[in-house]
């Protein structure tokens, strides 16, 4: 846990500024297909960039992570952030048919595979007929130093090539830092602690959890793959 405490205070500081994540982040939300009245969870929230964003436009969300860290940065953020300190790999506190909505973003794949099928069997029972749950993680091809180059390219795009390069420049200690702890999670997916993901599992994962899935696609700079999936 002091690892991924570390990561968070990093990574806070990424998700505020990279424009490939905040793109996903879009991205996500346009595929919940909203409604005033939804109720959403936010699996493995993080820090908590897409809970606040929903919460900015008015919805009920409710925002679940193992890291105490990370729950701090998300209610310094947002201070009506209803927040669950619990492991998503444990049975969920909530009741049956709660969620109109779920998102789970770059958190499935720090789980072992004997955990995953118990993950979105929760989603599932927790869940109303008809939510929609959103998921994204990294591809078994994951590079993040792409996700770099990708957000250079559209800080140049976005500001021009001189502010664009004092914005790298002013920030590439993150990055720096960001890259470090990627190369110790990449480290221990290849070891087996961690799964990057293939397309194939992916899918698969959901639709043998009884999830019906309506759409699959590549994104974060090329290296996550995105599901969409409702429960009939």
């Amino acid at each position: 846990m002091k690892f991924w405490n570390k990561y968070h205070k990093a990574y806070n500081k990424f998700v505020e500024l990279s424009p490939s994540y905040n793109e996903l982040l879009n991205l996500v939300v346009k595929n919940l297909k909203l409604r005033n009245s939804d109720i959403i969870l936010d699996a493995g929230c993080g820090p908590g960039q897409i809970s606040k964003k929903l919460l900015d436009m008015g919805h009920e969300v409710h925002s679940i992570d193992n890291s105490k860290k990370a729950l701090k940065l998300l209610n310094e953020k947002h201070k009506n952030a209803k927040l669950y300190h619990a492991d998503l790999g444990n049975k969920l506190l909530f009741p049956n048919n709660l969620f109109d909505r779920i998102i789970c973003i770059n958190t499935l794949y720090v789980f072992k595979k004997k955990h995953l099928h118990l993950i979105v069997k929760e989603f599932y029972r927790i869940i109303k007929k008809g939510g929609i749950i959103v998921v994204t993680d990294p591809l078994k091809s994951f590079k993040n130093i792409k996700i770099f180059k990708n957000d250079c390219r559209l800080f140049f795009k976005n500001y021009g090539f001189f502010r664009g390069l004092f914005f790298i420049i002013k920030n590439i200690k993150i990055y720096i830092i960001l890259l470090y702890f990627n190369k110790i999670i990449d480290r221990k997916a290849k070891g087996g602690f961690y799964n990057f993901f293939s397309v194939k599992d992916y899918i698969s994962l959901f639709s043998k959890n009884n999830f019906r899935v309506i759409n699959s696609q590549i994104v974060y700079a090329g290296q996550n793959i995105m599901l969409i999936a409702i429960k009939d």
